[in-house]
């Protein structure tokens, strides 16, 4: 029984670490974003984050271009996968975690 807490307090304090750093990203605007949407500098939000892909559009899937869509909200695309309803993978998380440079606020 005694492991039991120092699991609670280790999720609990990544839970905070996660809090902390969410809150340290630099703000931008959804006008912000919206003026990074070219495939030169490309710019999306999903979920409330701000995600600078303009060097993964090359890896992207081609089937699935992101080049109309940038500089807009993909939350929906992004949780269905675009039009296979289904969520994209750890693998694609994890990829999208390293393109993170905001989180978005409303003007």
């Amino acid at each position: 029984m005694k492991l039991f807490y120092p699991c609670v307090l280790l999720l609990a304090l990544a839970a905070t670490e996660r809090l902390q750093s969410t809150e340290e990203l630099k703000v931008f605007t959804s006008e912000e974003v919206a003026r990074h949407d070219s495939k030169q500098d490309c710019w999306l939000m999903i979920e409330g984050m701000v995600y600078d892909v303009t060097n993964y559009l090359p890896k992207h899937p081609k089937k699935y271009s992101l080049v109309g869509e940038c500089g807009h909200d993909v939350t929906e695309g992004w949780k269905t996968k675009g039009d296979k309803n289904k969520p994209h993978t750890r693998k694609a998380e994890a990829i999208l975690k390293k393109q993170l440079i905001g989180r978005a606020i409303e003007p």
